[in-house]
């Protein structure tokens, strides 16, 4: 099995809602683990998110691209046992199970220890820090769901939290994406002017701004 390359990772990922292209899924988890991206703090939330929709909405495939992987680290394997719980599905389940009661100690306690809460709503967490705004752009290219589009424009509400500049930049990190992606996207851009008239004030100006400096572009 040959690995992606980066570019046709980044292009299968970012177009994967719309084009899915599923005998790519373990090739690029090949990659994913080749470049890093299991075992990098800047990437490793995001992959996972990513993977569990794909496996959430292909339980029956997992367990044959699991089996397509070899010797794989310990780190990448507990990250993907992370994947698998966050799909939340019996089958997911089931693949859990084999890496716990196949693999070292501490993968054992890691995810045994997982395994004590159920996987939260990806829409729910608390947008505490910029790797959320990633986690919820994984799951939109995964899913092309509007409702994680709505949640990170939600974040706008910190851009002028000036007092707070933690806040304020997360808030200026979710401008930043939103704006990128709406070039990206015709379907973020759709779901952005759709929201002008349902935001708050201070979001919706934000959002007219953004709006206006992309098309400004064109």
């Amino acid at each position: 099995m040959t690995p992606l390359t980066i570019e046709e990772l980044e292009r299968w990922m970012s177009h994967y809602f719309e084009n899915p292209q599923l005998n790519k899924v373990p090739m690029a988890i090949e990659t994913f683990v080749k470049e890093g991206y299991l075992t990098n703090d800047s990437t490793v939330d995001s992959v996972i998110i990513f993977l569990s929709f794909i496996f959430r909405a292909n339980p029956d495939q997992v367990s044959l691209w699991l089996k397509s992987l070899e010797n794989l680290s310990e780190p990448v394997i507990t990250e993907i046992g992370k994947a698998l719980w966050f799909s939340d599905t019996a089958e997911a389940q089931q693949s859990l199970d084999t890496i716990i009661a196949e693999g070292s100690p501490a993968i054992k306690e890691s995810l045994e220890f997982l395994l004590q809460e159920s996987p939260p709503n990806i829409e729910d967490l608390p947008i505490a820090s910029p790797d959320v705004l990633d986690m919820l752009w994984a799951a939109f290219a995964a899913t092309g769901e509007e409702k994680y589009v709505t949640r990170l424009i939600s974040a706008l509400a910190y851009v002028n939290q000036d007092a707070e500049p933690h806040l304020s930049s997360i808030g200026n990190a979710a401008r930043w994406s939103l704006q990128s992606n709406v070039d990206k996207y015709e379907s973020v851009k759709s779901i952005c002017t759709n929201q002008l008239n349902q935001q708050p004030q201070e979001i919706s100006l934000i959002l007219k701004e953004l709006l206006a400096d992309v098309n400004q572009n064109l």
